[in-house]
């Protein structure tokens, strides 16, 4: 959650200071992400289901992982074609990430302990996108600052801003990439417990003996 929420800010906020994108525009052009995300949600239920969560969790982690380091690259001028393209990756790897992880959460709850479980994990994810977002903020200040030594933090930011011309636009967009690679990193460390995640005993059949059976429609219901 700290990796994905927390570098998803990064993407507007370089529309409306790098590209000068009203906020209209910006929020127009931060469509694919949530045609990407749809999409995978539609297909990581029946697909955890059949394969288990750590196939397409993994799988996911890596799209969100190629989407973000395709954001690593951006330029003053960079496509909006490749952008939305990106970003459209990102959303496709945040839907599969978190479906497949929250359901396998909860196929390990006994009833009694599903209000409980459902409360930590909404804990969890919320407190891990702020200090995620805090972070990438902290990160991309640090980046600007260095090609402003005479100011400090969000200062940089404002005076690079006001500054006309393409070297303005460059050394703002050489700071967006930084952040990104940031970002890129902290989501593939998440492979990690992606990979110790459940398999099912029976590859190719949801395990109807489990407590979570349907993880897909167990998400969906908790959701």
């Amino acid at each position: 959650m700290a990796g994905l929420f927390g570098s998803l800010i990064l993407i507007p906020l370089y529309y409306e200071i790098v590209r000068h994108d009203s906020t209209l525009q910006t929020g127009l052009l931060l469509a694919p992400q949530g045609i990407g995300a749809a999409l995978a949600l539609s297909l990581a239920g029946p697909l955890t289901d059949r394969i288990g969560a750590r196939a397409v969790a993994t799988a996911g982690i890596a799209f969100a992982v190629a989407g973000t380091l395709a954001y690593t690259q951006v330029g003053a001028g960079t496509s909006y074609a490749y952008l939305a393209g990106a970003l459209g990756v990102i959303g496709l790897g945040l839907g599969a990430t978190v479906t497949p992880s929250m359901a396998a959460a909860f196929a390990v709850l006994s009833r009694p302990e599903t209000p409980r479980g459902t409360s930590a994990l909404n804990a969890i994810q919320r407190i891990a996108g702020a200090v995620g977002t805090a972070a990438f903020a902290i990160i991309l200040s640090h980046a600007i600052t260095d090609g402003q030594p005479s100011h400090p933090g969000s200062a940089a930011i404002g005076a690079l801003s006001r500054q006309a011309g393409a070297h303005a636009a460059a050394a703002l967009a050489g700071a967006f990439g930084t952040a990104f690679w940031a970002g890129a990193a902290l989501i593939a460390a998440a492979a990690v417990p992606a990979l110790l995640l459940p398999r099912p005993a029976h590859p190719g059949r949801a395990a109807a003996s489990q407590p979570g059976e349907h993880a897909g429609a167990t998400t969906e219901r908790t959701q």
